[in-house]
């Protein structure tokens, strides 16, 4: 019985042995098909240059931002001209695709100058009490959510107004907007 465990374990360990060695072969065959030893890491063995291949991103990169601007001047200049040549009347970089009937329809107002992105933009509001407060509120949100430029608010309140807006912007913390506050009783007797 004893011999009978024996010869299965040996059995055993030479099919294993076997296992590793027919293994360790094909890997050592497959390495002369691919031109790289398999049985060796990726980090072990030839790999290409991560410098060559964060320049040849970094060049990939700069061609898709040169298309992007020739392809956005080209827009803002066909955005800028109708189809018989001549400038549009009351169309803006953000009007988007109109139909040729609703552009027709618009007011005969020359295009005004577009406003930089880094340009600062003043936003006056008057506020006095609890609901007036809260009514603001919803209008700040709406001018944050579609804001692309810096933004300078200018408040007109009375001392509710004033501390209810003060604490709100505390505690948003909003990047690039910058509030000022002016007391509606001081301007009221000022005039």
């Amino acid at each position: 019985m004893l011999c009978s465990w024996r010869v299965k374990l040996k059995l055993l360990l030479a099919t294993v042995t076997l296992a590793v060695l027919l293994s360790w072969l094909y890997l050592f065959v497959g390495s002369f098909e691919y031109g790289r030893f398999l049985l060796l890491p990726p980090c072990l063995g030839e790999q290409p240059s991560r410098d060559v291949e964060r320049e040849a991103l970094a060049s990939r990169v700069r061609r898709v931002e040169e298309e992007n601007q020739q392809l956005r001047l080209q827009l803002s200049q066909a955005q800028g001209e109708g189809s018989d040549g001549s400038p549009q009347w009351g169309t803006s970089a953000e009007d988007g695709d109109t139909p040729a009937g609703e552009r027709r329809n618009r007011t005969a107002c020359l295009k005004q100058r577009t406003v930089h992105k880094c340009e600062l933009l003043h936003v006056a509001i008057v506020c006095a009490g609890h609901n007036a407060s809260r009514d603001v509120v919803t209008l700040v949100k709406s001018i944050l959510f579609h804001r692309k430029n810096p933004l300078h608010f200018h408040f007109i309140t009375d001392s509710v107004a004033h501390q209810i807006l003060q604490t709100l912007f505390q505690s948003w913390m909003v990047p690039s907007v910058h509030i000022s506050f002016y007391n509606a009783d001081d301007l009221k007797a000022g005039t």
